[in-house]
C-alpha cells in the first residue's frame, strides 16, 4: 500500500512540472492571430475525423492541438441556428443545454473540454436496443457485434482485469480472427484501458507492449491466437487524478455500444445502449481524441462516415419481426420478449469459454431471455439468482439465494419476469410507423481528465458533462430520476433540493455502501447515506454560510430556461446561458455564489425558507432509494459484492435523458474523463423507465427514511448489515485510504 501512494506522490510532483512547461509554451505562443470563436468551430466541416481521414499518418493529438489550441473568447451569444440534429427539432430545454454548453467551453478556453470535436457536439440518432443487466449479459452483446466486425473494432474501458467477463471478449477476438480469415480479411482492433504507471507523468498515452497485454493481469490473447487482427492496445492515465472512466466501443463505424461496466467480473448490474446513425460519427471522434497517439494500422472506416449508411438494426428483418405479430403491425411488448426465452429453452447459453453466437439481435434476445427462464424444477426467481450469482463471492455458501415474493404464475410472463434485453421499435422514433425511423435529437456531454488535485467548482462546472448534469436539473419542471452507484457531487446538492423546492418530484437510487471507503477520502463529500441525509435535513446547502462546495448557476434560472416543450413554442425563447468566471476561487467566492443562488431573478431578497430543511410536505417529493436486486426484498450492501448496481442515469420531464460512464459524484465531477449522451425523446425516456423498474426491485423495497437518510428494515427497524449510517467515525479518512489504493487495483467499485 505504502509504494502505491510513493509512487502517486512521485507522479504528482513530475505532473505539477509538467503543467508548468505547459503554461510557460502557452504563453510564448503568439497572440497576434485571428482565432476562430467557439461558434466559427462548431459551423466548420473540419473536425479531428476529417483531418484523421484526410491523413491517417497525423496522430489525432497532434490534429487536435492544430484545429484547437487557439480559440478567441467571445461574449456573444450562441445563434438560434446552431447544432446539426438532424430533421427532429429538440425541445427548448435540450437546446438550452447545448447553448450553455458552448457558452461554458468558450469560457473555459478548451473547446476539447468535452473530448469531441465541436461540430459533433450536436448530432442525431436512434436506440434500437438497450440492456438493464448483469455485466456478462452486456459483454455478451458486445462480444456479438465483435464477431460480426468486418473491418475494426475500438474497445475503450476503465479497468481490464483477466476474469470470466475478459474471456468472453477475448473468446470473441479469437472468433472474429477466424471469420476473417475465411473471408480473406484482416480486422484492426484498437484497445484502450487505465492501468495508471509512472510513465504517464511524461506521456499519458502508452502503447502497450505484447508482454504486458499478453500477461496473466490481462491475458488479451497473443498475435499468433488471433493472426487476422492487427490489435493495438493504449494505456491511459492523466496522474495524478485523471482516471480514464470511459466505457464505449465503437464497430465498423455503424454501430456504438456506451455501457456503465468495466471489463471485469463483479455483482453489478449495469446499463447499455447501442447507438446507431449520425452519433456513431461523434464517438468515433472520441475515439479519436482518446486515443492521441498514433494509430498503426489506421483505422479502415475513417471515411466512411456513419451518417451515409443505413441504420443496422432497422434494415435487418429479423429485428423488424421482433414488433409484429402475425404479419400485422401490432406492435410486441417485453412480454412478449420474455415469452420468446420460455420457447427457446433448447438455446445453449452463451458463456465463456463455450460461446454460442447469434447471427442477429432478434436471435441474441431469445438466447438470452432462455438463460432466465426457470429450468425444471427452478422457481423463478431461483432462476434469477442463479443468473446473477457469477462471481465466487455470489456463489460462496451454496449462492446468493432470493428473498423477495414470488411472482404468482398467471402474472410471471405479464409483467413480473426479468427482461435485460429491451429492442426498441422503429415506432419509438418519429417516422418509424410507417417507414425507417427518424434519428432524434443527441449531443456528447462528456468531459476531459484533469489530473491535478483540485475541486475548484467554477472550473469543474464548464465541462459540458456538468453543465448538461445541472442544467438539467435546473430546468425540470415535473420529474427527475438518478440511477447512480453514488451521489455525492457538491454542486449537484443544491440544485436537487431546489427542484424539490419548485415543485418537481425527484426520484433517486443509489447503491447501498457502493465503495464507501473511498468517498470518506478527504474532498470527496462522503457516502450516500451521509448525501441523503444532508438532503432531508441540512438546512447549510442553502444558507449564506454554506462553505463546503457552493454550486455556481450555468444560466440564469428564468421561467424562458424552464418551459417545457408544449409550453415554450420558439426555441429562440431559451434564455441567454450565463458565462462563468474561470478566475472565482472556491473558499473566497462561497458565500458570493452561495448567495447569488438563493436570489430569484429579478429580486434582490433571499428567501427565508432556504435557510430551512425541507418541510414535511417537501419531503414528499424527495424519494431516495438503495438498490434492491430482482431477486431481493432488501439492499445488500455493497462490501459483501453480492448484489450491487453501477448504472448511470438521468431522466428529466420524462423526455430528456442522459446515460453513459459519469456516476453523480465528486471523482466524476472534477476529474475523470466520461463519455455520455444526451437525447430528447419521450417514448425512449419511457421505455428506459420501464426496463429500469421493471429488471429490479429497487421502487418496490428500497425506500429509505426522510428521518436520516438511511434504510430500515421495515420489521424490525434496524439498518442493513454493513451500513454505517450517517456517521463513519473520527477515522473515516483511513478507510478512504484504504479506498482509494483498492481503486487503483481494480478492487474497488468505480
Amino acid at each position: 500500500m505504502w509504494r502505491s501512494l510513493l509512487e502517486a506522490l512521485l507522479i504528482s510532483i513530475l505532473t505539477a512540472l509538467f503543467f508548468q512547461q505547459q503554461r510557460r509554451q502557452r504563453r510564448r505562443a503568439s497572440t497576434t492571430m485571428t482565432h476562430p470563436t467557439i461558434y466559427d468551430l462548431v459551423q466548420s466541416t473540419t473536425t479531428i475525423s476529417s483531418e484523421y481521414a484526410r491523413d491517417p499518418s497525423e496522430e489525432p493529438g497532434k490534429i487536435t492541438k492544430r484545429l484547437y489550441s487557439h480559440v478567441r473568447d467571445t461574449d456573444e451569444s450562441p445563434p438560434s441556428n446552431l447544432g446539426s440534429f438532424g430533421s427532429v427539432p429538440p425541445s427548448p430545454l435540450f437546446l438550452s443545454i447545448y447553448h450553455s454548453i458552448l457558452v461554458n467551453l468558450a469560457a473555459s478556453g478548451d473547446v476539447m473540454a468535452g473530448m469531441v470535436s465541436p461540430p459533433l457536439i450536436a448530432s442525431s440518432g436512434v436506440v434500437p436496443l438497450t440492456i438493464v443487466a448483469p455485466l456478462p449479459d452486456i459483454v455478451k452483446h458486445m462480444s456479438n457485434c465483435i464477431v460480426r466486425a468486418k473491418k475494426e473494432v475500438f474497445l475503450a474501458t476503465n479497468f481490464w482485469i483477466n476474469s470470466d467477463t475478459s474471456r468472453i471478449v477475448t473468446d470473441a477476438l479469437r472468433e472474429l480472427s477466424k471469420r476473417a480469415g475465411e473471408r480473406g480479411d484482416k480486422v484492426v482492433v484498437k484497445v484502450l484501458y487505465d492501468r495508471g504507471n509512472v510513465k504517464q507523468a511524461f506521456e499519458h498515452h502508452q502503447h502497450v507492449p505484447l508482454s504486458t497485454y499478453t500477461n496473466d493481469k490481462v491475458n488479451l490473447p497473443p498475435p499468433e491466437e488471433i493472426p487476422n487482427i492487427h490489435m493495438e492496445v493504449v494505456n491511459y492515465h492523466v496522474p495524478l487524478l485523471g482516471t480514464f472512466h470511459s466505457k464505449f466501443m465503437v464497430v465498423d463505424r455503424e454501430l456504438a455500444l456506451l455501457m456503465s461496466n468495466n471489463i471485469q467480473d463483479n455483482d453489478n448490474l449495469e446499463m447499455c445502449v447501442r447507438l446507431e446513425g449520425p452519433i456513431v460519427d461523434s464517438l468515433y471522434d472520441v475515439c479519436l481524441a482518446s486515443w492521441s497517439t498514433t494509430l498503426n494500422p489506421p483505422l479502415p472506416c475513417r471515411d466512411s462516415p456513419a451518417m451515409s449508411k443505413p441504420l443496422p438494426s432497422y434494415t435487418d428483418p429479423s429485428f423488424l419481426a421482433l414488433f409484429t405479430k402475425d404479419s400485422t403491425k401490432e406492435p410486441v411488448d417485453l412480454s412478449s420478449v420474455a415469452q420468446a426465452g420460455h420457447d427457446s429453452l433448447d438455446l445453449s447459453e452463451h458463456l465463456p469459454g463455450n460461446p454460442h453466437y447469434d447471427t442477429t439481435i432478434a436471435g441474441e434476445i431469445r438466447r438470452i431471455q432462455a438463460s432466465y427462464a426457470p429450468k425444471p424444477g427452478e422457481t423463478h426467481l431461483q432462476a434469477v439468482s442463479r443468473h446473477f450469482n457469477i462471481t465466487k463471492m455470489q456463489k460462496a455458501d451454496g449462492g446468493v439465494q432470493p428473498t423477495a415474493p414470488e411472482p404468482s404464475s398467471d402474472s410471471l410472463v405479464s409483467s413480473e419476469e426479468m427482461t435485460p434485453y429491451i429492442p426498441l421499435p422503429p415506432s419509438a422514433f418519429p417516422g418509424g410507423e410507417i417507414g425507417s425511423p427518424t434519428p432524434i435529437p443527441m449531443l456528447v456531454a462528456s468531459r476531459a481528465p484533469l489530473g491535478t488535485p483540485t475541486f475548484s467548482i467554477p472550473q469543474a462546472v464548464k465541462y459540458p458533462q456538468n453543465v448538461a448534469f445541472l442544467e438539467a436539473i435546473r430546468g425540470a419542471q415535473k420529474s427527475i430520476f438518478i440511477q447512480t452507484p453514488n451521489l455525492n457531487a457538491e454542486p449537484l446538492l443544491p440544485e436537487l433540493v431546489k427542484a424539490v423546492r419548485r415543485g418537481v418530484q425527484v426520484e433517486i437510487w443509489v447503491c447501498l455502501g457502493y465503495n464507501d471507503a473511498g468517498e470518506l477520502l478527504p474532498y470527496q463529500n462522503g457516502t450516500n447515506e451521509m448525501i441523503a441525509n444532508r438532503l432531508f435535513n441540512d438546512p447549510g446547502l442553502f444558507t449564506t454560510t454554506h462553505q463546503a462546495h457552493p454550486s455556481v448557476p450555468v444560466v440564469p434560472n428564468t421561467k424562458e430556461s424552464m418551459l417545457t416543450p408544449n409550453e415554450a413554442g420558439d426555441a429562440s425563447q431559451v434564455a441567454e446561458p450565463h458565462r462563468l468566471n474561470e478566475s472565482d476561487d472556491l473558499n473566497a467566492n462561497a458565500n458570493v455564489n452561495a448567495n447569488a443562488q438563493d436570489v430569484e431573478a429579478g429580486s434582490s431578497e433571499l428567501h427565508p425558507k432556504e435557510a430551512q430543511p425541507l418541510s414535511e410536505e417537501e419531503k414528499s417529493r424527495l424519494k431516495i432509494y438503495n438498490y434492491v436486486a430482482k431477486d431481493q426484498d432488501k439492499p445488500i450492501h455493497n462490501k459483501f459484492k453480492k448484489r450491487s448496481c453501477h448504472i448511470k442515469v438521468l431522466i428529466v420531464d420524462s423526455h430528456l435523458a442522459i446515460q453513459g460512464n459519469g456516476n453523480q459524484d465528486t471523482q466524476t465531477y472534477f476529474h475523470s474523463q466520461e463519455i455520455n449522451v444526451m437525447l430528447d425523446s419521450e417514448e425512449v425516456c419511457k421505455r428506459w423507465m420501464e426496463g429500469l423498474r421493471r429488471n429490479q426491485n429497487t421502487e418496490k423495497y428500497g425506500l429509505v427514511s426522510p428521518l436520516d437518510g438511511c434504510w430500515h428494515d421495515p420489521k424490525t427497524g434496524e439498518m442493513a448489515e454493513g451500513a454505517i449510517g450517517v456517521d463513519p467515525g473520527r477515522f473515516s479518512w483511513a478507510k478512504g485510504v484504504i479506498g482509494a489504493v483498492q481503486r487503483v487495483r481494480g478492487a474497488g467499485g468505480f
